[in-house]
């Protein structure tokens, strides 16, 4: 061979290990503990890797039972005739020479002489007690984790049941303040005895017929059940004047609607209410108080609501004046289509049955929950 100046060197000879040699120097400087055993199980193999993790010195195992070193000697000859039929792969807790157990990942095959017959079993081992104790202290977490989320269901479901539970009650006695509140107007009018629940109910089922959202449903019955509430703030003397009302006493019962919105819109539970008390006396001609407004203009929850005050009107007996039968009540709303009632509205109106009104007038005595109220008015 020519160096780069153009000199030879000496050829260098291959050196050449004996196969057993070559093996024997393997299982020494392997970082992985080899341990050889016999077909009785006594070690006759442990290499220097063996020795650092398990204590002993090679001449304190050599002959003696392999058992010694496992954590639970009973499983040994279990694993060597398993390691016999079909070899071993997996993790095997082991104990050292002062007692302090360490977890391996071995991997043990039977051995062969010359001729192929079995004359024991080796195994190559290595320490994976840090990965097996973080592994399981990640199970241990995962475990933990899950028993949080469990317990955190369970808490999220008792609050969630508890929040369901006051918010009923909190429903149910707003319901009772309103019913209360209601009655007390309707008394104080001198009016038909259950006109306010009556059009509440009727002014839902309308609007459900006009195709208005299920979203709004609520608030409509509670416009609708307070929807002369500003007439607290009208004095008597012209609220239940028997006779025709001057100009200046129009102006101020028209005020009623008015002062019916700012009340209500003073109350969180019942701000998203306002609509019917403030514009029910609108007409769809633009004739109607207090803004003038005009079709389409006139929110369509007022616009139903509208047609059901003046139904139930009709329909009630008052100090002035007789009942009047469905069918004629019903002509009277026709007859005012474009001019105070919308006339969409008014020909869905006209396809409700006076059996209908009349069941619906029922539950409006028997209840005064909306939850109740739109179940009837969905039945059919």
């Amino acid at each position: 061979m020519l160096t780069p100046d153009g000199e030879s060197t000496p050829r260098r000879e291959a050196i050449e290990l004996p196969p057993a040699s070559l093996a024997e120097a393997l299982i020494r400087c392997s970082l992985d503990m080899i341990i050889s055993v016999d077909l009785q199980r006594r070690i006759f193999e442990f290499n220097p890797a063996a020795e650092r993790q398990f204590g002993y010195a090679r001449h304190e195992v050599l002959g003696r039972p392999v058992d010694m070193l496992y954590a639970e000697p009973a499983e040994g000859a279990a694993l060597s005739a398993q390691t016999l039929r079909c070899g071993f792969c997996g993790e095997l807790w082991n104990r050292r020479k002062d007692g302090t157990r360490f977890c391996c990942y071995v991997s043990a095959s039977p051995l062969h002489d010359a001729s192929g017959a079995v004359v024991g079993l080796m195994g190559i081992s290595r320490d994976i007690t840090e990965q097996r104790r973080s592994r399981e202290a990640l199970q241990q977490a995962h475990a933990d984790l899950e028993k949080l989320n469990g317990e955190l269901d369970e808490l999220n479901r008792a609050l969630e049941g508890k929040v369901r539970q006051r918010t009923a009650e909190l429903r149910a006695a707003y319901d009772d303040t309103l019913d209360a509140l209601v009655l007390a107007l309707d008394a104080r009018e001198h009016a038909t005895a259950g006109h306010s629940r009556r059009v509440a109910v009727y002014c839902v089922e309308l609007a459900l017929r006009c195709g208005l959202s299920d979203g709004a449903l609520e608030n409509i019955y509670r416009g609708a059940l307070l929807h002369d509430i500003g007439k607290i703030g009208v004095p008597d003397a012209v609220l239940l004047k028997p006779g025709r009302l001057d100009d200046a006493e129009r102006r101020v019962i028209e005020q009623h609607v008015v002062i019916g919105a700012r009340l209500l819109e003073r109350v969180g539970y019942l701000q998203s209410a306002t609509t019917i008390p403030r514009f029910h006396h609108e007409r769809y001609d633009g004739g109607g108080y207090v803004a003038g407004l005009a079709g389409e203009a006139i929110p369509p929850e007022a616009r139903a609501f509208a047609i059901i005050d003046v139904y139930d009107a009709l329909r009630s007996q008052r100090p002035y004046k007789p009942a009047l039968g469905h069918d004629d009540a019903r002509k009277v709303i026709r007859g005012g289509a474009g001019r105070e009632f919308d006339p969409r509205m008014c020909a869905a109106f006209a396809d409700v049955s006076e059996q209908r009104w009349a069941a619906l007038a029922g539950v409006a005595g028997r209840t005064d929950r909306f939850d109740e109220v739109l179940a009837a008015c969905r039945a059919s």
